[in-house]
C-alpha cells in the first residue's frame, strides 16, 4: 500500500482516478503472489468499475519473445517451468527440479531462455503483454498460480 500511495502521489493521481489494474497471478513467491491478488481484489469489491487483467508470472518474464524458456527459483532445487513459443504454450507452467531443467534446456538449446527475472525490463514486459492479459470478468477468476508441493 505504501508503494501505491507513493506512485499517486509522484503521479499526482487519486485511486478514484485508475481505472484498470494489471497483475500476474503467480507461480511465484506464495507471499508476493497473495499480496498482490488481495490488493486487487480488496480495490474490486470496494469499486466494481475498476477493470483487472492478469498474467502469470512466467509468460510475463518472457517480455513477449515469440519463442522462449521462462525459469523462476522455487526453491528446494526446483523451479517453475515453461516453454512458449509464438503464442502457444509447448510445456505449461509447471514445477521441475533443476537437473529435469538442465536436460529440457539441452533439448531446446535454439530457445532464449528467461530466469530469475534477471534484467528483465518491466515497461517494455508489460507493454510487449499488454495484449496478452486476461480480462477477470469476476472476482472469483482472480485465482493464483500455486504449482509448488508443499508436502
Amino acid at each position: 500500500m505504501s508503494e501505491l500511495k507513493k506512485f499517486l502521489k509522484k503521479n499526482s493521481l487519486k485511486i478514484q482516478e485508475i481505472e484498470n489494474f494489471y497483475v500476474t497471478t503467480g507461480p511465484g513467491s506464495y507471499t508476493g503472489v497473495r499480496v498482490g491478488l488481495t490488493m486487487v481484489k480488496t480495490f474490486l469489491t470496494l469499486n466494481y468499475n475498476y477493470n483487472v487483467f492478469t498474467i502469470n508470472s512466467l509468460k510475463f518474464q518472457t517480455e513477449g519473445a515469440k519463442s522462449a524458456i521462462s525459469i523462476l527459483d522455487a526453491r528446494g532445487n526446483k523451479s517453475y517451468f515453461a516453454i512458449y513459443n509464438e503464442t502457444k504454450t509447448i510445456i505449461s507452467e509447471t514445477v521441475l527440479s533443476n537437473l529435469e531443467i538442465e536436460n529440457l534446456l539441452k533439448e531446446h538449446s535454439d530457445l532464449p531462455f528467461f530466469k530469475d527475472y534477471k534484467n528483465l525490463n518491466y515497461c517494455n514486459a508489460f507493454l510487449n503483454l499488454k495484449p496478452f492479459f486476461i480480462k477477470a470478468k469476476k472476482l472469483k477468476d482472480l485465482v493464483p498460480l500455486y504449482i509448488k508441493s508443499f508436502i
